[in-house]
């Protein structure tokens, strides 16, 4: 495995969370998503030209970079019934499988809340400092994953260089704790996961009803490994992708 702190934090622009779920709501609804679909959406949404440029790169990875879990989530989600919270976790979820630094944090935080309720600037600089080195493009990294994790609700601003966890959905629909453990599965590279587990690791803090994603799974598996213990693996044959990367 190649040195984290040799390839860096990899995202140093900021996506905002709605370029995101639009992307996700045209793949899941239609099947197909071009780049100039998404150049598109992020000219919507920004005017700047060095800026836009930035935010599409970014964009684009976090897309196309995930197709074949996006390809699995047409046939998982029905639209109507997620809500707006539910598809920014979801584009929280895809950029923690683009950009594994946002798992490296918000475990890290998870772990912190545990014990306390609010974090600063400082915690959440050294976890990635640590990570990633110390770096413009690191300090760069923070300054792009933190408005996302607060737009997206799972952190909460208190004050300048404070934050809290966010106050989660009251319920999380099946479909989305499925994909948010295999998220878990993916970055973290465990082959599986016991479903008596789920509740304990810290990614899971962001998903209340983690234990829903063992009912009937459809991207992941679950097989009784040991005894009556109950295993989710990952599919080991996910849908081929229909878009289009270019």
């Amino acid at each position: 495995m190649k040195n984290e702190k040799t390839l860096g934090i990899g995202i140093t622009q900021r996506v905002p969370l709605e370029i995101l779920t639009r992307a996700i709501t045209q793949i899941v609804e239609y099947g197909e998503f071009s780049r100039s679909e998404l150049t598109g959406i992020v000219n919507e949404h920004d005017k700047g030209d060095n800026r836009k440029a930035k935010v599409e790169r970014t964009a684009a990875k976090i897309v196309f970079g995930s197709k074949k879990y996006l390809d699995a989530l047409k046939s998982l989600l029905d639209l109507r019934t997620i809500t707006g919270e539910e598809s920014k976790l979801l584009a929280i979820a895809l950029s923690a499988i683009a950009f594994p630094s946002f798992h490296v944090l918000l475990t890290s935080l998870a772990q912190q809340f545990r014990v306390q309720e609010t974090v600063n600037r400082a915690f959440i600089n050294k976890v990635l400092y640590d990570r990633y080195g110390s770096s413009s493009s690191t300090e760069h990294g923070v300054d792009a994953v933190m408005p996302m994790l607060v737009e997206a609700g799972v952190l909460v601003r208190k004050s300048l260089g404070t934050f809290t966890k966010g106050a989660l959905p009251a319920l999380i629909s099946k479909e989305v704790c499925e994909f948010w453990v295999l998220t878990d599965l993916k970055v973290s590279r465990n082959k599986s996961i016991a479903v008596d587990d789920l509740v304990h690791r810290p990614w899971s803090d962001y998903c209340p009803d983690v234990l829903r994603a063992s009912e009937s799974p459809k991207m992941l598996t679950v097989e009784n490994l040991l005894g009556s213990k109950a295993y989710l693996k990952m599919d080991p044959n996910p849908r081929n992708s229909n878009l289009e990367q270019k």
